[in-house]
């Protein structure tokens, strides 16, 4: 089952780390999944039409592939508190009423989830990605990384 299932989307973005593309979704609750591209990518080396198969005309091997890759594939997070406030209360009014791609409020849900990554995300990883490399680092002129 989804555990993502009737929960209201919030956010999401795409974040590169190195060399690993991360689609992150943010939920209503405060939890995010972070969906790591890496086993997809091992997946189109040998079948490089899968994922336009999946996506237009799936079999069902297709679809039990891109499920496993999904289960093995995603860390699932609670932001602190604080943080999934402060997204709620100060940024998602300004980011839903402005729909600008790049706004300023959705910079800063990003360098949020940015550091958010560092802190939680990264260290679940055996090995962790190498600390500076994410390609949003450098969001509003300041280095996110700590």
């Amino acid at each position: 089952m989804n555990p993502f299932f009737g929960k209201t989307h919030l956010f999401c973005a795409c974040l590169k780390f190195g060399d690993r593309f991360f689609d992150v979704n943010l939920y209503d609750d405060g939890s995010s999944n972070w969906y790591d591209n890496l086993g997809e990518n091992e997946v189109l080396k040998v079948d490089p039409h899968f994922d336009q198969r999946t996506e237009f005309a799936p079999r069902p091997q297709d679809l039990a592939l891109q499920a496993l890759l999904v289960r093995e594939y995603t860390v699932v997070a609670q932001l602190p508190a604080y943080e999934f406030n402060f997204i709620l209360k100060k940024l998602m009014p300004g980011y839903r009423r402005r729909k600008v791609y790049r706004s300023t409020e959705e910079l800063c849900i990003r360098a949020i989830l940015v550091e958010f990554f560092w802190k939680e995300i990264n260290p679940q990883f055996s090995p962790p990605i190498p600390e500076g490399t994410a390609e949003d680092y450098h969001l509003l002129g300041r280095n996110l990384k700590k």
